[in-house]
């Protein structure tokens, strides 16, 4: 029997995934009471093709094998400017910056509430302050 991870559960391993991986711009949103598919989208952003593989892969390999959850469709993959991972009632995007600006899922999605990434037990502020870090450090990398 195969088992069925349950809507909070699989957005808490999926944000975890993206702050692991270093994605930023994370959003949650409630997309239920105004779209006919799904309940949950997950947006985020990641600053390069590797890192959009790197996040997609994570979430790919920690959902099959710790909770047995394959997805209904991956979209993306390959290419990398924007994977689509969908899970049935939760879909998330990985988009690098341009992608995700051009697209504004943000904007389309607008209605639809922002749900904390504190329920999902990821700490924002220490996201912040880790990618702003992080980026400080590529900015002054060996190109001097």
């Amino acid at each position: 029997m195969e088992s069925i991870i349950e809507l909070e559960q699989l957005t808490s391993v999926v944000c975890q995934a993206i702050a692991e991986n270093k994605g930023s711009n994370i959003a949650v949103l409630d997309v239920e009471d105004v779209s006919p598919v799904g309940e949950r989208l997950v947006l985020c952003t990641a600053s390069a093709t590797r890192q959009v593989r790197a996040i997609a892969d994570s979430i790919l390999l920690t959902l099959k094998k710790q909770h047995n959850q394959l997805p209904y469709g991956v979209e993306g993959r390959g290419v990398d400017v924007w994977v689509l991972l969908d899970y049935g009632s939760l879909v998330v995007h990985i988009f690098q910056p341009e992608t995700r600006e051009y697209y504004d899922l943000d904007g389309l999605w607008m209605e639809a509430p922002r749900l904390p990434l504190s329920n999902f037990g990821v700490d924002e502020a220490s996201l912040n302050s880790s990618n702003e870090e992080d980026s400080s450090e590529e900015d002054s990398s060996d190109w001097e």
